[in-house]
């Protein structure tokens, strides 16, 4: 190979190892070609202006207050669609793939707003029985 190639080769590989750190996506469970989404959420919250705040935290639960599952979850997908300086975290405090419910804690950056999308996938057949 050229030395121009190992440097196109070097250059794409930087690039891709600085895309991979800064996404924060991020998955539990399987997520296979039988599952469906079963529910979708985007969840955006904007910081106060007029309040210094160190960051916004927030409890997202599945399925939302007055609803029930008839399914039991085997993957959850969290998408942060914030600007690449503008991320947040996501912890799955309860719940989860296995489980008919979940609650996921999401936290900004300081100052910074929350603008996510929650993906909740279970098998195509009703796997709860009542």
């Amino acid at each position: 190979m050229s030395p121009h190639k190992y440097s196109q080769l070097i250059v794409a590989s930087v690039l891709a190892l600085i895309v991979g750190v800064l996404a924060h996506d991020v998955h539990w469970g399987d997520i296979g070609p039988g599952n469906k989404v079963v529910a979708f959420e985007r969840v955006t919250r904007k910081p106060n202006p007029l309040k210094l705040q160190f960051s916004i935290l927030t409890n997202v639960k599945y399925p939302p207050k007055g609803h029930t599952s008839i399914y039991n979850l085997t993957g959850i997908r969290l998408v942060d669609n914030g600007l690449p300086n503008n991320y947040g975290y996501a912890v799955l405090k309860s719940g989860g793939p296995g489980y008919p419910y979940s609650t996921i804690e999401i936290k900004s950056q300081r100052n910074k707003p929350i603008n996510m999308s929650i993906s909740y996938y279970a098998s195509a057949l009703k796997n709860r029985r009542y």
